[in-house]
């Protein structure tokens, strides 16, 4: 039975780790060697306000910057920092999937759905997502929803693929993306808004507030709710089955942290981040029935009554600390703990006579250290974790069952990993990443090594190689339900991904990068839609010979004057089991172009841009809300698109507006079956620091 609280052996975990953080403070307190690299840091919201005299607040000596970053490193002009974020109209992160060359966003065209995020050749479940260095993926189903993650809680997102995610975290063949939030050492009281409004009551509010409470203790609070009425009006009035969910959306965010800087030695923040949604699950829009599934109130919709509830909550101790005298020396700790609930409920109607309803519970304890050391031309960064989860559901029925059932399991995961960096002359950088995970049938070990080499200036040449393993999730190997069939016992995956490319830079005027893949996956759990012996619907579940992706990722960055372009390109080739299948486009294109410059005497700064998506036809992957699955579909085949977006940010004073109009030319597409996109629509936000 599991417990929802922290377990006996957390709580060992987290009182092993204080007793060895304290007379490591206690030695700190004693070196009396000044660090000639530390400096006075400004606020964290400095960037946005005049006053300078916050830059100058003594008190900051003891704030260490980069607490749960993978790379010990904050980067304010990297492309995903929030003081870049800010000139965007992304609401989420999953906008940001398009940016980030070898990724493909398979989205459901509708605020808060389950998004599946694919990188080079690998689906979510094989994509770690991290915060702060602590996994964040449903310990069920390995996957998770990108909506989850407030973008004004991050300060900056870090992204590893190929042989530099296998030292990041198990299970990460595809990349690792790892969401550091903004921490705060705010001696004023520091208080943010954001608004966004989209159609049919699409609303989006994040608040927050943080102050010093005393000298190096920071409270910070936060929430975001997001709700939507859903489109598709139709399929409420027309079903005999009173509907009450459609596609509506309320989720609700709450995050809280005390950071408690001890000395400039020693940094550790708690943080609680508790989210809740619930979420209509249409299961799309119904093709036979509709006579035109791009006509919100003339489509009907699969499930109308459809309700998904998630709530979980994520607690985190995390702690840095320098014990010497070398700056570069970091030792990250986190200890870690999640407890999740779903329910889901189907409610029988006209045109589903099914009655469905289960729910899953999952608990997970965990703890990562690493140290990161240099030393010459070697750099490197080592550590350990332990993870523990579990997971039962019960309550799970059906009308093709006649009795609940109820599942249970365990496990229990212990990892050694090394990420190293060699520099043995100017033109060439190696490697090397290991990793050991033992906890499973039988220990694996990962591991890969790549080379950089600098023959001019602008110009790198780059390639890796690197074995990797996925093991199997709760729901693959056990989830009692049923609409699932496993022919056998599912078994892990063996990944070998080969890449190698080009990079051109020359400063802040261009940057170009072109990298070919070649992904092989030997025993790949594919999902293949099937039929139940009631004759329902459902999902098999097998291990697949061998599943190979080829493809060509590249990435665009052009600046002039004010003017800005961005672009990426994705070309992919997917074979399972020697057959050619077009399971997302083959061919991804997308680009933007942005215009920056102040006017009216510098009274307001302004950015306006045009973007572009163009996506090849596919067959694509159906979604299936019961399981929260994307399966191979049958149904129908998507057509290729391409989308036109206008967009403005204004900078007036501490406020950021935001004006969308998304999909111009009102192009009807997909992007998953059957869930049609949205039409032309215009999007309004305002994003406001207060800083009294």
């Amino acid at each position: 039975m599991i417990i929802p609280s922290f377990s006996h052996r957390f709580i060992a975990i987290a009182t092993v780790s204080v007793v060895v953080l304290l007379p490591c403070l206690a030695v700190s307190q004693a070196l009396k060697t000044p660090d000639s690299t530390r400096t006075v840091l400004p606020d964290s919201l400095s960037v946005t306000r005049s006053d300078s005299a916050l830059a100058a607040d003594s008190l900051r000596i003891r704030f260490i910057p980069a607490i749960g970053s993978m790379r010990q490193q904050i980067d304010s002009s990297g492309a995903f920092h929030s003081s870049q974020l800010l000139w965007t109209d992304d609401r989420w992160f999953g906008n940001l999937a398009w940016r980030l060359p070898g990724f493909f966003l398979r989205d459901l065209g509708e605020s808060g759905k389950p998004g599946e995020l694919n990188a080079w050749g690998e689906d979510w479940r094989g994509i770690a997502i991290l915060m702060d260095g602590r996994p964040m993926n449903d310990p069920i189903t390995g996957t998770y929803n990108l909506y989850d993650i407030p973008m004004e809680f991050v300060e900056q997102l870090e992204e590893f693929s190929g042989v530099s995610s296998l030292g990041q975290s198990w299970n990460a063949p595809g990349s690792t993306l790892n969401f550091v939030t903004r921490q705060y050492n705010t001696l004023h009281p520091i208080t943010k808004i954001r608004y966004v409004q989209s159609p049919n009551n699409d609303l989006m509010t994040d608040g927050l507030f943080s102050q010093n409470l005393l000298r190096g203790l920071n409270f910070m609070f936060g929430f975001q709710r997001r709700v939507s009425d859903g489109r598709f009006n139709g399929s409420r009035t027309t079903s005999t089955a009173p509907v009450t969910q459609g596609a509506i959306v309320d989720d609700w965010n709450v995050r809280t942290r005390l950071r408690f800087n001890f000395s400039d030695r020693l940094n550790v923040a708690l943080t609680d981040f508790y989210t809740k949604d619930i979420n209509g699950m249409n299961g799309g829009v119904d093709y036979a029935r509709s006579s035109n599934v791009f006509d919100d109130i003339a489509a009907f919709v699969i499930n109308p009554n459809a309700l998904e509830t998630v709530s979980r909550r994520d607690v985190s101790l995390l702690a840095i600390g320098k014990f010497t005298d070398d700056s570069t020396m970091i030792t990250q700790a986190n200890a870690y703990y999640t407890h999740l609930e779903r329910s889901f409920s189907n409610p029988g109607s006209q045109f589903n006579l099914l009655d469905i309803s289960d729910s899953h519970y999952a608990e997970v304890r965990g703890a990562r250290v690493q140290q990161s050391f240099h030393a010459g031309y070697l750099s490197a960064t080592g550590g350990i974790q332990y993870e523990h989860s579990q997971y039962s559901s019960s309550g799970l029925h059906d009308s093709t069952q006649l009795a609940s059932s109820v599942n249970n399991g365990k496990r229990t995961i212990s990892s050694v990993f090394l990420t190293t960096s060699l520099r043995p002359a100017e033109i060439t950088r190696l490697d090397v990443d290991i990793r050991y995970d033992n906890g499973y049938a039988q220990p694996a070990a990962s591991y890969g090594a790549g080379v950089t080499l600098f023959p001019a200036s602008p110009l790198e040449l780059f390639a890796d190689y690197g074995r990797s393993y996925r093991f199997p999730t709760f729901q693959e190997t056990s989830w009692a339900d049923s609409s699932i069939l496993r022919p056998a016992p599912i078994r892990e995956e063996q990944h070998t991904l080969m890449r190698a490319g080009v990079r051109f830079t020359i400063a802040d005027l261009a940057q170009l990068s072109l990298t070919g893949f070649d992904r092989r996956v030997n025993d790949a759990i594919v999902f293949q839609p099937a039929t139940t012996d009631f004759g329902s619907s459902a999902v098999r579940i097998l291990n697949v010979p061998h599943v190979q992706t080829r493809g060509l990722a590249g990435s665009l960055n052009l600046s002039y004057s004010h003017f800005t372009l961005l672009g990426t390109l994705l070309y992919t080739h997917y074979t399972e089991a020697d057959t050619a299948k077009l399971l997302s486009p083959d061919l991804i294109l997308s680009g933007e172009l942005s215009y920056r410059n102040k006017f009216f005497r510098d009274a307001l700064d302004a950015k306006f841009g045009l973007r572009t998506h163009f996506m090849n036809g596919q067959r694509g992957m159906t979604f299936v809300p019961r399981t929260t699955m994307y399966v191979e579909n049958t149904l129908i085949n998507i057509g290729r698109w391409t989308r036109l977006d206008l967009f403005a940010v204004l900078k007036i004073g501490d406020a950021y507006i935001t004006l969308s109009y998304e999909n111009l030319l009102s192009a009807n597409y997909l992007i998953t079956p059957i869930y049609p996109m949205p039409d032309r629509i215009f999007r309004f936000g305002v994003n406001w620091a207060f800083f009294d």
